[in-house]
């Protein structure tokens, strides 16, 4: 006679036991994860241990919270050099200067998207303005 758990539900029988799930993410997976700060592969990693009994509730759930915190902080600033050229860009096209070389053309296609770029290469073909 099988006896209730606790639940009030008849205990599964001892005799058959369920084989536990093999983790599919390596420990490399998962230091990658952890090194590329993407929070996603964060989440599967965690969603996963905590499936395959490798991490119990109170501490999956503590990284959730801090899953939820970074992501309500969006994106990491750029460094502040990369900010100085981002600002120094905006001042060039505000005033109707193309990007002055490469780096440039690149950090304004970085930053506008190529839909954008399209109308500040056609700049290039307008003749120079005077001033005065």
């Amino acid at each position: 006679m099988e006896r209730n758990g606790p639940n009030g539900r008849a205990r599964a029988n001892q005799g058959s036991e369920t084989p536990q799930p093999q983790p599919r993410l390596t420990e490399r997976d998962a230091r990658d994860a952890f090194a590329s700060k993407d929070l996603r592969d964060v989440a599967w990693l965690v969603l996963e241990r905590l499936y395959i009994n490798e991490l119990d509730a109170s501490r999956a759930s503590a990284a959730a919270t801090v899953i939820r915190a970074l992501t309500a902080l969006g994106d990491a600033p750029a460094d502040e050099e990369q900010q100085l050229r981002i600002v120094t860009l905006h001042g060039l096209l505000m005033n109707g200067f193309q990007p002055r070389d490469k780096d440039e053309w690149a950090l304004a296609e970085e930053v506008f998207g190529p839909e954008r770029m399209d109308e500040f290469r056609r700049w290039k073909e307008l003749p120079p303005r005077e001033i005065g």
